[in-house]
């Protein structure tokens, strides 16, 4: 997980380099939002890395806030979903027991 937050991390800044400002739609922000979300709770359950996501939540959304670009907004937004399906799955099987255990 700590590889896919680096990749993640280097988009984020490309995007505050860029010369020309991106304006994707709302629908593709919505899709690559909730797809990354999905895969972030997916790997780091499995993984055992779910602390790394919610650490991530927390320093993306703290950036987010201080420089609000759209895909740095998403790649937030993306961990908050991660988090809260992390908290979920926790309250639901009282701990975060890998998929495979279950």
């Amino acid at each position: 997980m700590l590889g896919w937050i680096g990749i993640i991390t280097a988009f984020c800044l490309a995007e505050a380099a860029a010369r020309r400002p991106w304006t994707p739609s709302a629908r593709v922000l919505l899709a690559s939002g909730g797809l990354l979300g999905w895969a972030a709770f997916t790997a780091t359950v499995e993984g055992q890395t779910w602390w790394l996501a919610l650490a991530a939540t927390a320093a993306f959304c703290a950036w987010a806030i201080r420089a609000p670009r759209p895909l740095l907004r998403t790649v937030a937004a993306a961990f908050v979903l991660a988090a809260l399906l992390i908290a979920g799955w926790a309250a639901w099987h009282g701990g975060v027991p890998e998929f495979t255990q279950v």
